[in-house]
């Protein structure tokens, strides 16, 4: 219902949509790297925003308890309304950064099918992270932690992305959290999209029929899975998480109950426990024009009373 903040979120994307295009304005079909390096941007762009939500949830918290236990309505049904209301907010964040983004700085596969796939994934990925960061609110005790537990989650899920490390140099120990990553999915997706569209379906020999194409050989030097349907796959996980999200949050809001930490008592000879702090102060009051109220005497002489 704040139309400011709606504006402002709007601009926010259309900048750094912008500001994305620009930084890799005309790039070359062949640099594989640099296109891959747009796709990690536009998910780090798409993601952070979720972050801003984590004051407001912390804030809300009790009054949102008072209402379900006066039984206005039950968690369940408003972290899914919720929810629901934040899915428009997301499909015109993604659209207006696909729409300056993916034309300026390629443009990446110039086809209606890859660019509307584009935009569904970041559209997927910013409502997934916004249940994960609000996930992160409702589950912590106090705004300093949601924060620094939003920021960790953050670095954990770039860092196993594929972009930083590819899947083939993950330690063995590491790659529970790689495959439960969203962004390695949503980034997988997006490198599916690019890499197997016609743009780069330009075989390395062209007289040889069996010659793999450029897109093939550029996702199989970063470890990605070259199968295409595994794009959709993909687009199922961040349903799935999404969903999954959205029922951790109704959980919490349902059943965690944080109270504020209880002062400690005073100590003695403080200002609480000391008599004298607690006597009344001299005032003064000039009543000229009045009769005697409260000791004071119909004089221009202020009289020090105790108040």
């Amino acid at each position: 219902r704040n139309y400011v903040l709606l504006v402002i979120r709007f601009v926010r994307m259309a900048v750094l949509g912008t500001f994305v295009g620009t930084v890799f304005l005309m790039t070359p079909v062949d640099s594989y790297k640099l296109r891959m390096a747009i796709l990690f941007n536009s998910l780090i762009a798409l993601s952070m925003g979720g972050m801003s939500f984590l004051p407001a949830v912390i804030e809300g918290r009790k009054v949102l308890h008072k209402h379900f236990d006066a039984r206005f309505y039950p968690a369940w049904i408003y972290t899914v309304v919720n929810f629901l209301l934040l899915i428009p907010h997301c499909v015109i964040d993604a659209c207006i950064y696909a729409s300056i983004a993916y034309w300026i700085s390629g443009p990446l596969a110039p086809y209606a099918g890859n660019f509307f796939f584009f935009v569904l994934i970041l559209t997927l990925y910013e409502c997934t992270m916004n249940g994960v960061f609000q996930a992160i609110a409702v589950f912590s005790p106090s705004k300093s932690l949601a924060q620094a537990v939003s920021g960790y989650i953050a670095i954990i899920f770039a860092m196993f992305s594929g972009f930083m490390m590819p899947r083939g140099s993950v330690v063995p120990w590491f790659l529970g959290v790689y495959w439960s990553n969203p962004m390695q999915y949503a980034y997988s997706a997006l490198v599916a999209n690019e890499f197997l569209s016609p743009l780069h379906n330009q075989r390395q020999h062209p007289e040889d029929p069996n010659s793999k194409t450029y897109g093939l050989i550029y996702m199989e030097s970063d470890d990605f899975i070259t199968w295409e349907p595994y794009r959709w796959l993909c687009v199922l996980f961040l349903f799935l998480y999404f969903f999954v999200m959205v029922a951790l949050n109704a959980v919490g809001l349902h059943f965690l109950r944080f109270r504020p930490k209880a002062r400690p008592a005073p100590r003695p000879g403080t200002a609480t426990n000391n008599p004298a702090a607690r006597n009344p102060q001299p005032c003064c009051i000039a009543c000229p024009h009045s009769g005697w109220l409260h000791g004071v005497t119909p004089s221009s002489t202020p009289t020090a009373l105790h108040c």
